[in-house]
């Protein structure tokens, strides 16, 4: 079953460059009271790292700053793109319904080339900052990974209002290049963040009927009850998780989790000796093909097509 989620907003948040001239000489030769008219916090900082010494952050959004800056980019001399922000929000009409699109999306969405299938959720008690939703914040893979995804609620900024919001970080200038194609500011005009979200995201429901005939063939229970039985059972297997399960089992529940749940004690089991009970049989049976079986992919950006 598709929800209804609405066709997200594209965009390149934050941007970090680095270059091999000097801090001085920018400032002195870049326009940056005019480039602080479209980025307030638009400076450059020293960054002395092999042969650069200095550093831009600024956010890509605004048009008319990335076109001054192609304008002057000879004054920037050699220089990389090391750091650059992936933004996918999901509009709603209240913070409520930002949260629903956000319940449905986070246990479904998987990497399709992780790297670890790695998902937990961080639920902040401090006060956040204005323009955030609260609530927890979701991570795919570890939060210092080069290549490192956030989903969280917050009002937009470009419009003010709720949204869903899905941030995919790239670090270093040979994985931008290799994943994004961007290596130069000109490349971040036209990007087509559409199709690096076809590419590398996937929305994927557990078959629960396929799971229940899979590993509770016997059983009087409904799909549904049988996945959860698994689900708990995982959940107070996991010591981190059985800590919280209330904010753990959404999680326990996930395409990702799951997926990396059967991986790791498959591995486990063929590392170790001695008789296997039936379930264990059950996961050493397990080949790739029946894996991929237990979850069924949507493909969400034809159904925006529609």
């Amino acid at each position: 079953m598709i929800c209804n989620i609405p066709r997200p907003v594209f965009s390149i948040d934050q941007v970090t460059l680095i270059s091999m001239v000097k801090t001085r000489r920018l400032n002195k030769l870049l326009p940056i009271r005019e480039l602080r008219r479209y980025y307030p916090d638009f400076r450059v900082r020293t960054f002395k790292k092999h042969a650069y010494q200095s550093r831009i952050d600024f956010i890509a959004i605004s048009l008319p700053l990335l076109e001054l800056l192609i304008d002057n980019e000879n004054t920037l001399g050699d220089y990389d793109i090391t750091r650059i922000e992936l933004a996918f929000d999901f509009p709603a009409s209240t913070p409520a319904e930002a949260k629903h699109i956000s319940n449905y999306i986070t246990p479904n969405l998987d990497k399709k080339y992780p790297i670890r299938r790695k998902v937990y959720k961080i639920d902040d008690k401090k006060k956040p900052p204005t323009d955030i939703i609260p609530g927890p914040t979701t991570y795919w893979e570890d939060r210092s990974a080069r290549t490192r995804i956030k989903g969280y609620c917050r009002h937009s900024k470009a419009t003010g209002k709720p949204v869903f919001r899905l941030e995919w970080t790239l670090s270093q200038a040979g994985s931008i290049n290799d994943k994004t194609g961007i290596s130069r500011i000109s490349d971040l005009l036209n990007y087509n963040s559409e199709h690096f979200f076809a590419r590398n995201f996937r929305i994927c429901i557990i078959n629960k009927e396929y799971f229940k005939e899979r590993f509770y063939p016997n059983t009087k229970m409904s799909a549904i009850r049988a996945f959860g039985f698994y689900q708990r059972s995982r959940a107070y297997r996991n010591p981190l998780s059985a800590s919280d399960f209330e904010l753990a089992k959404d999680i326990e529940g996930s395409t990702a989790q799951v997926k990396n749940a059967l991986l790791l004690e498959k591995q486990e089991l063929k590392n170790r000796r001695g008789r296997r009970n039936h379930w264990q049989r059950k996961i050493m049976g397990l080949n790739q093909h029946q894996i991929n079986k237990l979850f069924e992919e949507i493909d969400l950006v034809n159904h925006w097509d529609y």
